[in-house]
Parts: C-alpha cells; structure tokens; sequence
C-alpha cells in the first residue's frame, strides 16, 4: 500500500519536530522557522507569552534570539500519536540550556530547564507543520537562576 506523501507518519512528525527544535537552537531566519508552522490556527504558548499568527511568532523570536544564546534542546523524548492521517499529537520532554545576558551586567549568566511541550501536528500544503505548541511543566536545573517568565 502507498502512503499519500500528504499523510502523516510517524516519521514525518519526528523529522519535523527535530528540524523545529534545530532551527530554534541555531536561531535561524524566523522565514525558514515560518515555514515549520501552520499558516492557519497558529497558537504556541510560551511561558509568559501566547502568540498567534507569524507576525507574533517574528516579534517573540526576536526578543528571544536577542535574550538568550548559545542555546542548547537535548530531546530526551519524543511521543507521536497519529489521530487521523492529517494530525498528530506531540509530547517531548526537553533539557534547554542557554546563556543570557541581562543588561548592564558585566557577564551573560547560564540557565537551564527542564520542561515538557504538546505540539499538535497538521497537513498544510501538502507539509506536516506545527499548528500548536503548549510549554508546560517548567523545572530549573541544579544551579539555574529561576526565570520569572518560566514560573
């Protein structure tokens, strides 16, 4: 039996998700991040902030990339659920470790956390892109600063 390359697979939805994580550590061009997301009915909601749309996607990249850097995802697990042939159901469990500077200090200080994420995975254009992206469960590591807007 063939697979409709518009169809979801478990595969598909790991790569997409490896790629997104990747793209966030390397910081690349909110464009080629955009291209990872629904166009449609994009909801992530970040510790402290819900973004919809790409223009709200540009603006909390922005702030951000310019915050932290050096920025590291271990993907210590990733759970597909395939609902139907079009959607997904995505839970990982992240180690997220970054430098950030805090002006005027004199030095950029290391933080990292823990946290679990629920993206949920849909066709559009023929591609898997991330529709919605929940950041729960936030935990510092041993010796990270807590972050206010994690709490």
């Amino acid at each position: 039996m063939t697979v409709c390359r518009c169809h979801l697979t478990t595969g598909r939805v790991r790569g997409l998700v490896e790629r997104w994580y990747l793209a966030l550590d390397e910081h690349r061009d909110p464009g080629e991040l955009a291209e990872l997301l629904a166009h449609a009915g994009l909801v992530l909601k970040f510790p402290g902030r819900v973004v919809h749309g790409g223009a709200e996607f540009t603006e909390w990249y922005d702030e951000v990339t310019t915050t932290y850097f050096d920025e590291s995802r271990v993907v210590e697990r990733i759970a597909v659920r395939l609902t139907s042939p079009l959607h997904a159901e995505v839970t990982t469990r992240i180690n997220w470790q970054a430098r950030m500077w805090e002006p005027p200090s004199a030095r950029s200080r290391w933080v990292g956390y823990y946290w679990t994420e629920e993206l949920s995975v849909v066709v559009q254009d023929d591609a898997p892109r991330i529709r919605t992206c929940t950041v729960t469960a936030p935990v510092p590591m041993r010796g990270s600063p807590r972050l206010a807007l994690l709490e």
